[in-house]
């Protein structure tokens, strides 16, 4: 809902920058999507059109590597009955970001 910003110049000035809604017009984490598209890290999406070989179903979002996204496909943590990371990775191309719709689901990613 809110970014505190704490910056340190060259001479040793710090100021404090706090970005809320109310100032942004909308949230950091809705201005983040809007900048870098609609994945967020840890974020649980939807795949809604199968693409080639891989079904529909949940996929995390981890990172992009250049014009390609990375996704794990989502499992359930059974001690923890929570969404987890499995070990099934795929790479999608950009181009297909559109076949993907976010969820409320999010996740740790490291």
């Amino acid at each position: 809902k809110e970014v505190i910003l704490v910056i340190t110049d060259a001479k040793g000035q710090t100021i404090c920058l706090q970005l809320t809604a109310n100032k942004l017009g909308c949230t950091p984490l809705d201005a983040y999507k809007a900048l870098h598209g609609k994945l967020v890290s840890g974020q649980v999406y939807q795949l809604v059109k199968p693409i080639d070989g891989i079904q529909t179903g949940y996929y995390i979002y981890e990172r992009e590597e250049k014009a390609m996204l990375v996704f794990c496909r989502a499992g359930m943590d059974e001690d923890e009955g929570e969404i987890c990371l499995s070990k099934e990775v795929i790479r999608v191309h950009l181009d297909f970001k559109d076949y993907f719709v976010g969820t409320e689901m999010k996740v740790r990613v490291e």
